[in-house]
């Protein structure tokens, strides 16, 4: 998850490295481990049955996600989402593509996804 670290002991070789830079020196270093071109982190209670629903006017549309990822909190989806869609996170059990949803209170947040376990 992004903002998030570990320290690791790791060894590196350089073809051509820097002038100064000497061995058992301690440098700072990221490592991509994946990128994920269409996920988002979403509330955990917004996924029910493999989808969630996101609210298109006064409508439900079902938008089927794949879990990449769980957090406390909240799971990291690939899915067809946008940053912004609004989903369903209370009552969500009960709806179906195309039912009626009247949002209630300000839009939930997914919290950022806890760090990858190893």
């Amino acid at each position: 998850a992004q903002g998030s670290g570990r320290t690791q002991r790791l060894r590196v070789v350089l073809n051509g490295a820097p002038l100064g830079l000497l061995p058992g020196m301690a440098v700072r270093g990221e490592v991509v481990v994946a990128e994920l071109a269409n996920a988002l982190a979403v509330p955990r209670d917004a996924v029910v049955n493999g989808a969630v629903f996101v609210v298109d006017g006064d409508k439900a549309r079902e938008v089927r996600v794949t879990v990449l990822d769980a957090g406390r909190d909240s799971l990291v989806v690939d899915a067809m989402l946008a940053a912004g869609d609004r989903v369903v996170v209370r009552g969500n059990e009960a709806l179906s593509d195309g039912g009626a949803v009247s949002p209630v209170g300000p839009p939930a947040t997914a919290p950022p996804p806890s760090s990858p376990r190893p």
